[in-house]
């Protein structure tokens, strides 16, 4: 028998082992994709953590530019985030969630944050963010916190009711207080008696210059009771308030003649608080009353009283502040002296009636009167004493008399529309009200012609403009009148007169620039097209009139500017010729850098203007914040860093060396430009930085490291 051959013929083992390397190179070349798809997977997560930090260094640069309009854009999760919550409030302005921080939907951590309460406090706005006395809330664990507590107290002093005992001790925190402008209602009370007690910290606070002394009624009451205080207490009151501290005596005091006495000379009003048997004291009730006239009602019934009364200086003195009663006597003393019945007409309390028949029926007398009670007493006049002419005129001339009886009075006395002093005093006293135009129209042409009454009457209302003579409407003081009284005095003035007087449409939208919404109605439309009057709007404040300006507006630099000056975001309206102009762009940057938001992107990512925006203004980064314009911003910072680390080296080795030659030396350097004066060495450090291209110049260092600065605060 034949022997049976190999099971694989050489063939088929060649071909097995070719197999196995392929399978093995498979194997390989599988792993190497699964390495490559993990480590792209790896770098895929850290770009993603990478950009998300990236974007949270923006909003949080963005937040402390322009909190308001950055918070409407960050999600629900990231409002109630401390870093973003901090970045606000170093914002200018805050969103309206943390306005009203204390009734928003914030989680507690953070309502009861110490850095957030403190950010919060150190505002400048914060007292007005803080409407009512519980509106602010300090969570139990900080109001043992000194710190936190005077910072708060700084702005919002009702905080004391709520700290603890042991700050209720602090001097500093009472100090603390005293330093606002001024003092909150009864917050003596909340500190501890030990301070309540001490007469140097008491005479601290009641010399506080505004509601100070009001805080004596929560002194000890021992030093209520101390006579040598409370005689120093007396002229710490002399310039507070109504300076009655005598209220705030123990009784004894109110019983002491030396300290009641000394009480009224400084305010006549501490009368009112002495004892019964000193408010009879005749030396007591005088001062009182030499010091405020008005006191001598708390005088009590008695000689003293009547004695008082019957000296006629004294008498004619007290009179206009005294009570019904009071003048009734007066009267009664002295009814044929003139001067006592002429002062007794200043007091409110004084009826028409009271006075004596014999004054009653002088017509001086009763024109005098009118005037002295400010026209209260016109109305019970009789009718044939009030048509008269002098007793009405005396009425007009009362700065306080009412619209109503001004009215009553060119009713019963139509000669007061013809005189021109009567007419003005109406005009200075009524001109805003309803009733000029009417008044006028009832005048005769003779007071209508009047050129200087009319300019008075239109500075109050611009409508009288319509009563004028034909003559008077066309004049020019009469047309600034219309100017400076109303925004709408185009209105009245017209078309023609506006295209004779552009420099009038100039001056109104100039006076009026609050109400240009008022004013541009008014415009003749073809005065849109005077480069004076869009200038003048421009620069007021108001927009680009896309619509109303002529086309080659857009193109002219100055107008350009001043649009940028006044109103930046409607720089988009300019040509397109500006807007890849560069030289302009510059000039524009330096005005408002926030402009290179609308700039051609190939102005704006050249580096010079990049340089000098960013340096003007860090919010003109927003607009390099893109995912387009990340890029550029990160080789620009890099440019920067770089030539600010240039500077240094040229600083540490070449400057300091030059500078350390010149000090070091006894005698002249054998260089001989370094021994020429510091300002030549100064000229030459900068020739050397400027031929090896390092930066030089004060106000190009400072413009770059202000750039670096800004950068850093966006994460780059």
């Amino acid at each position: 028998m034949m022997d049976a051959g190999p099971l694989f013929s050489s063939s088929s083992s060649s071909s097995s082992a070719s197999f196995a390397d392929e399978v093995k190179n498979n194997e390989i070349r599988c792993c190497r994709i699964l390495e490559c798809k993990q480590q792209i997977k790896f770098w895929q997560d850290k770009l993603k953590i990478l950009e998300k930090e990236q974007e949270k260094y923006i909003k949080l640069a963005r937040l402390k530019l322009d909190a308001p309009s950055t918070w409407r854009l960050l999600s629900r999760k990231e409002r109630r985030e401390k870093d973003f919550i901090l970045a606000a409030l170093e914002s200018p302005e805050l969103p309206d969630a943390l306005e009203d921080f204390e009734n928003g939907s914030f989680p507690s951590h953070i309502r009861l944050d110490r850095e957030i309460l403190m950010a919060r406090v150190s505002r400048q706005d914060f007292a007005k963010s803080v409407k009512g006395d519980c509106d602010l809330f300090v969570p139990p664990k900080l109001r043992n916190d000194k710190a936190v507590v005077l910072e708060i107290v700084k702005h919002y002093p009702q905080v004391i009711e709520f700290i603890s005992n042991e700050l209720k001790e602090d001097r500093d925190i009472l100090r603390a207080v005293l330093n606002r402008s001024k003092l909150p209602a009864h917050f003596l009370q909340h500190f501890s008696e030990n301070l309540r007690s001490d007469a140097d910290t008491m005479l601290e606070v009641l010399s506080h210059p505004n509601n100070g002394l009001s805080s004596m009624a929560y002194c000890s009451s021992v030093l209520r009771n101390d006579k040598s205080f409370f005689l120093r207490t007396v002229a710490v009151g002399n310039h507070q308030e109504d300076g009655q501290v005598l209220r705030f005596a123990s009784q004894r005091l109110k019983d002491d003649l030396e300290v009641v006495l000394h009480c009224v000379r400084q305010s006549g009003m501490n009368l009112k608080h002495a004892s019964y048997d000193l408010r009879r004291d005749q030396e007591i009730v005088f001062e009182a009353s030499e010091q405020d006239p008005a006191s001598f009602r708390y005088c009590l019934p008695g000689i003293v009283k009547q004695t008082l009364l019957e000296q006629n200086e004294f008498a004619k003195k007290i009179v206009p502040y005294v009570p019904l009663s009071v003048v009734k006597h007066c009267l009664e003393l002295y009814e044929c002296d003139e001067e006592v019945v002429v002062m007794a007409l200043r007091n409110p309390c004084v009826e028409w009636c009271v006075i004596p028949d014999h004054f009653r029926k002088k017509l001086d007398f009763v024109a005098q009167a009118v005037h002295f009670s400010n026209g209260s007493i016109w109305e019970d006049l009789p009718m044939e004493t009030k048509c008269n002419f002098q007793v009405a005129l005396a009425l007009m001339k009362c700065p306080s008399t009412s619209e109503d009886l001004a009215m009553a009075a060119f009713a019963i006395c139509p000669e007061l529309f013809s005189s021109r002093e009567a007419m003005m005093c109406f005009i200075l006293n009524h001109g805003e009200g309803d009733l000029l135009p009417m008044v006028l129209e009832s005048s005769p042409l003779s007071i209508r012609s009047d050129k200087a009454l009319m300019v008075e009457a239109i500075k109050k209302d611009v409508t009288v403009w319509e009563h004028c003579p034909d003559g008077l409407k066309v004049d020019r003081d009469i047309a600034l009148a219309a100017v400076e009284g109303s925004p709408n005095a185009l209105f009245f003035v017209g078309d023609s007169y506006q295209m004779d007087n552009p420099d009038f449409v100039v001056l109104t939208i100039e006076t009026h620039a609050k109400n240009l919404q008022f004013v541009y109605h008014d415009v003749c439309k073809e005065l849109w097209a005077n480069r004076d009057v869009a200038r003048a709007w421009l620069n007021s404040g108001g927009d680009w009139l896309d619509d109303d300006f002529p086309e080659d507006f857009a193109e002219d630099e100055e107008l350009v500017l001043t649009l940028v000056r006044k109103n930046w975001s409607d720089f988009d309206m300019t040509s397109d010729a500006l807007k890849g102009d560069k030289d302009f762009i510059l000039k524009a940057v330096s005005v408002d850098a926030r402009i290179i938001r609308d700039v051609d992107e190939e102005i704006a990512y050249d580096k010079d203007v990049a340089l000098a925006a960013i340096s003007k203004d860090a919010r003109s980064l927003q607009f390099y914040s893109g995912g387009e314009d990340f890029e550029f911003i990160v080789s620009f910072a890099k440019l920067i860093r770089e030539r600010l680390q240039e500077y240094q080296v040229f600083e540490q080795e070449i400057v300091a060396s030059m500078d350390k030659e010149c000090h070091q030396s006894s005698q002249n350097s054998p260089l001989s430009m370094l021994n020429q004066g510091p300002a030549t060495l100064a000229m030459y450090k900068d020739m050397i930085a400027s031929y090896i291209g390092v930066l030089h110049g004060e106000k190009e260092i400072d413009k770059y490291i202000a750039v670096s600065q800004h950068l850093a605060s966006w994460g780059l």
